[in-house]
């Protein structure tokens, strides 16, 4: 056992813990772990510099933040116990395969400021079939990201968040790609095949342009959960009203022109939301998701009688612009929220 910062720690992990020290010229504080935190919810930590969490004389978290720090080290694979690993705002353009021994890390968040980094290009190392603990996966910033082949074959993630950045799943496109000439590269594209997401509970996309969808989408059943916000030029979005598995569908300003009659195969559907769209009718297949509690229509471009909700029988609540109809039914209308 060694000291780091007057923590008794595993010498190894001073080792990691010495060699980000030297790489950003300030000491890397600490703090007591007190039980499971999500990366995610540091902000309100208001950390502006690199921050350890320790467990039993061991590191089990990492936060790096608004930092000169341009790698790191590959020691950082010595942190046999990290479980939770956070890079903010940093200058960091490629992480460590050996990243690959982290076998306990559970949560990853990655953010760079979307005005501060545009056009900023980060690589990850092919190694997320090492990472079988991994549960949480955060990628959020107006960047360019290559999303290795193991990222979208990992059997443990629960939770899988990708907002406002631009992947690429092939290296080449990656490593070659002009802004200017965009649309000769590929980017932005799931891959056909997403069912080696054995795990994936809830998959969110945001602020994005030009996603694609494969379709026909294959997923595993574990997915229940599927956030859309703010999607511009998607194409085959009309794949994922095939996911039966679907519990929680969030469709918000995509661009949506109509629901597909396909939505009728989502029978364990508990809430819809296709809020700030271009929709103007739903299609009588919505009687058969029986299991549809909550629905939100609004700012979208209904003008008819909404008759055919009458159908879905355990509908609860339906939000909608109320004035942009002409008449809502009386035997739905104890459901109506007004938006």
């Amino acid at each position: 056992m060694k000291e780091y910062n007057s923590i008794q720690l595993d010498d190894m992990e001073v080792q990691a813990l010495n060699d980000i020290e030297q790489l950003t010229g300030r000491i890397v504080n600490s703090l007591a772990f007190l039980g499971d935190i999500e990366i995610s919810e540091t902000e309100s930590y208001d950390f502006y510099s690199e921050v350890f969490w320790y467990e039993d004389n061991h590191v089990v978290g990492l936060y790096l933040r608004e930092s000169s720090l341009k790698k790191l080290p590959k020691s950082i694979g010595y942190l046999s116990d990290l479980r939770y690993l956070g890079i903010f705002e940093t200058k960091i353009q490629k992480l460590p395969s050996t990243l690959r021994f982290l076998k306990k890390l559970e949560e990853i968040v990655i953010f760079y400021d979307p005005v501060e980094f545009a056009n900023f290009f980060l690589e990850l190392p092919d190694i997320f079939q090492n990472l079988t603990g991994l549960k949480r996966f955060s990628i959020l910033g107006l960047f360019f990201i290559y999303t290795p082949p193991s990222l979208f074959k990992s059997s443990s993630l629960t939770e899988l968040s990708l907002e406002c950045c631009f992947f690429f799943t092939d290296y080449t496109n990656f490593a070659k790609f002009n802004y200017e000439k965009k649309e000769q590269f590929e980017y932005n594209k799931l891959p056909n095949d997403l069912s080696y997401f054995e795990s994936l509970n809830r998959l969110t996309l945001k602020d994005m342009k030009d996603v694609e969808f494969p379709s026909p989408i294959k997923t595993s059943l574990s997915l229940k959960e599927l956030e859309l916000n703010n999607l511009l030029n998607a194409t085959n979005l009309d794949s994922c009203f095939t996911i039966k598995s679907l519990e929680i569908l969030f469709l918000k300003s995509c661009e949506l022109k109509k629901i597909p009659n396909t939505i009728g195969n989502l029978e364990n559907l508990r809430s819809l939301s296709i809020y700030d769209n271009h929709v103007q009718d739903l299609p009588p297949e919505i009687a058969n998701c029986k299991n549809l509690q909550e629905l939100n229509i609004s700012r979208n471009g209904f003008v008819k009688v909404l008759t055919i909700l009458m159908s879905v029988k355990n509908l609860r609540t339906v939000v909608v612009d109320k004035h942009k109809l002409n008449i809502i039914p009386e035997e739905i209308s104890h459901l109506v929220n007004p938006f």
